[in-house]
């Protein structure tokens, strides 16, 4: 059974219309604070460099490469509360992203931290070597890095395996999915910067319904939207 793109994009447009505004607003203030964490780090003369067009020698710098990985984990310690705070919304709770969203072990942050650098280095190197192995394997773990999030208790093999369960036959309809998603966002572009903010939320809300469509059909639970019609 495969899902509808139509009714993922329709279920994430709805839940945008109600709290899409404040979380493209928070996801704005996580980008500024994790840049303003890196800027100390940045190499001596980098923005007048990158203004002249010759910041390539800065970045090989360790004090660069120090400032990006602190911006990493700044922006996957967001991350972490965001996601759970779509999984809460789109099953159903009324309330926006908040500081509760944020208490979970420390255990899942450095899961996810883990899996992130994991999961970037598989792609990456798909994309590099035969770009179609990127694709797939990138189809194929998809949903590890929610399923970490929405269960506390689980490791990453049990996160891979579910995704990996759940994503059979499915990769060319992920692929178009994330190529509808990439143009949504970058559809954003128009209307300044808040926009790409409000149009990436959009696009979270959309994978987070196809995780909870995933996740439901394969362990039998109910969902907060009718995912039936998406068969």
């Amino acid at each position: 059974m495969n899902f509808s793109i139509g009714d993922l994009l329709d279920n994430a447009w709805q839940l945008a219309k109600r709290h899409g505004i404040l979380l493209a607003v928070y996801l704005f203030v996580a980008y500024i604070v994790s840049n303003l964490f890196v800027l100390p780090f940045y190499p001596s003369g980098y923005w007048e460099a990158a203004m002249s067009g010759h910041s390539q020698p800065l970045v090989l710098t360790p004090t660069y490469y120090f400032g990006s990985s602190l911006n990493f984990l700044v922006m996957s310690v967001f991350s972490v509360g965001l996601v759970h705070a779509l999984l809460r919304m789109t099953r159903g709770a009324n309330e926006n992203i908040a500081f509760s969203d944020f208490k979970l072990p420390l255990s899942v942050y450095l899961k996810y931290i883990v899996w992130q650098i994991f999961y970037s280095f598989i792609i990456g190197a798909g994309l590099v070597l035969f770009l179609i192995p990127g694709i797939f394997f990138g189809a194929r773990l998809s949903q590890a890095s929610t399923y970490i999030i929405d269960h506390p208790e689980s490791g990453l093999s049990e996160a891979i395996s579910f995704s990996w369960r759940v994503t059979k036959g499915q990769v060319l309809s992920l692929f178009g999915l994330f190529i509808v998603l990439a143009v949504i966002v970058l559809a954003g572009l128009l209307i300044c910067c808040i926009g790409v903010c409000f149009t990436a939320i959009i696009a979270k809300f959309a994978i987070t319904s196809l995780y909870i469509f995933f996740h439901d059909r394969n362990e039998g639970t109910p969902s907060s939207f009718d995912y039936q019609k998406m068969y």
